[in-house]
């Protein structure tokens, strides 16, 4: 399984290591800082730009300028320059952060209680661009329909499955099938439906939402055997009754 972080590691070892696009002197003497603390320590400077790389995989040259002098053998970076967007943005997002944990702090939850404070993580769980497995999946689906969703969904299992930047788990796929159903689309989300149950097959509810499923597309014994197996997992009396609707409707359906 590939590295999670690839990039966010490749940046914690440049950061820690000497005489490399001159990290050390920015740390030390930084220049136009507008958002952080002008008088920020070195070692409180560092911790907080490694931490935008972990939180974004990203790397120094995402925000800051990098440029490779006549005569030199190495790039520099220009940290005290503004050219590129990515930084402006950044402060803004900065900006935004302690806004929100200024205002969740000011609830007067009493003394007692422990504020989960914002970070860049909360949001964007090492990617750059953060959105959700289903923004990725609606996007599969207009461009190849089940099977394209499908085939990122294993894509992106393999390459983050284990960290926080998607979520894998059966119900949240589960519940993305049944949205995706309710949307008009049965035939797509029969699918994902299966496939969840087919990764996840000890899961009642992906087995209840196949089953659900089934119902609206009228089919009837794929539908009772979904409910027939979240039964089993689960037993109840709601799964009970759909299971017995199922079959009462296959045998009509038979007749």
């Amino acid at each position: 399984m590939r590295a999670i972080f690839s990039s966010a590691l490749f940046i914690l070892i440049i950061a820690m290591t000497p005489n490399v696009y001159a990290f050390q002197s920015f740390f030390d003497k930084p220049k136009n800082l507008k958002v952080l603390p002008k008088d920020i320590s070195a070692a409180d400077l560092r911790e907080t730009m490694r931490g935008f790389a972990f939180a974004l995989g990203a790397r120094c040259t995402d925000c800051h300028v990098s440029e490779k002098p006549e005569g030199a053998t190495k790039p520099i970076m220009i940290f005290d320059r503004d050219d590129k967007e990515n930084k402006k943005i950044a402060r803004e997002m900065l900006k935004l952060v302690a806004d929100i944990n200024a205002r969740v702090t000011d609830l007067g939850r009493g003394d007692d209680h422990v504020y989960q404070k914002v970070t860049c993580t909360t949001c964007h769980r090492g990617q750059k661009k953060p959105v959700l497995i289903q923004t990725v999946l609606d996007k599969a689906i207009i461009e190849g329909g089940a099977d394209e969703a499908i085939k990122q969904y294993g894509e992106l299992k393999e390459r983050y499955y284990g960290g926080h930047t998607y979520d894998f788990t059966p119900f949240t796929l589960a519940e993305y099938a049944q949205t995706v159903a309710k949307s008009g689309d049965l035939e797509t989300g029969v699918k994902l439906a299966q496939f969840n149950v087919d990764n996840y097959p000890d899961t009642a509810y992906g087995q209840q939402i196949l089953g659900q499923i089934n119902m609206e597309l009228k089919n009837y014994q794929a539908a009772a055997k979904a409910f027939e197996a979240a039964n089993k997992i689960w037993p109840n009396d709601f799964t009970q009754g759909l299971l017995k609707q199922a079959q009462d409707e296959a045998r009509k359906a038979q007749k």
